[in-house]
């Protein structure tokens, strides 16, 4: 996100608690020659501190559903609130958590691809696995990398993680609870209405 807010001449300041992310973000500003226009700040969005004030925060790709309790949601929500300027921005993306969405999240092991790698005859493979808590609206998820060289020697990595989805309904009490005004909640990124079919939520909301 922050390499194309920088190719069109906005200064973007990035909030990870990933060392190693931000490291990659660095890397890649620099081979763009983009660095003097991105800001890299590792810290937790929960309790950051960061002593400035911005026009609009985007949180993209699902990163909203990685605060895997309503706690840690609100919490993040009320530190983006305390940096926004008054009538400040916040648009972000989730999944939509419709039946359908959620209807293989009970640990089957499903194909996502296969792809040849950089090296002649490598192959990577990438299978996931998933488990939905209805209770506690929390999903975990597990990816599985299945490197194979030339040889057919396989080498693994497992990547585990959790995501708390949240409705629209919930939404519609979470964000005024926390500062904001819900300007509107779209189905997806061309901005179409939302509908409970949609794959995604879309919201922007400005700071009350």
């Amino acid at each position: 996100m922050l390499l194309p807010l920088a190719r069109a001449g906005i200064r973007a300041t990035g909030v990870d608690l990933s060392s190693a992310m931000l490291g990659r973000a660095r890397v890649r500003a620099q081979q763009a020659g983009l660095e003097r226009w991105i800001t890299l700040v590792h810290d937790d969005a929960r309790r950051m501190e960061l002593g400035t004030r911005f026009p609009l925060v985007i949180i993209a790709l699902n990163t909203f559903m990685h605060f895997t309790s309503r706690e840690s949601q609100q919490a993040a929500l009320g530190r983006i609130a305390r940096h926004l300027v008054p009538g400040g921005i916040l648009a972000f993306e989730v999944c939509n958590p419709h039946p359908d969405l959620l209807e293989d999240a009970d640990g089957r092991l499903i194909h996502d691809f296969t792809r040849h790698g950089p090296d002649e005859g490598s192959v990577t493979t990438r299978f996931h696995s998933q488990r939905v808590d209805p209770a506690t609206q929390t999903l975990d998820i597990t990816f599985f990398y299945d490197e194979a060289d030339r040889h057919g020697v396989i080498r693994r990595t497992v990547a585990p993680f959790g995501l708390r989805y949240v409705t629209a309904p919930e939404l519609e009490w979470l964000l005024p609870a926390c500062g904001f005004a819900i300007e509107n909640v779209y189905g997806g990124f061309d901005l179409t209405d939302y509908r409970a079919e949609s794959s995604r939520m879309v919201v922007v909301a400005r700071r009350s």
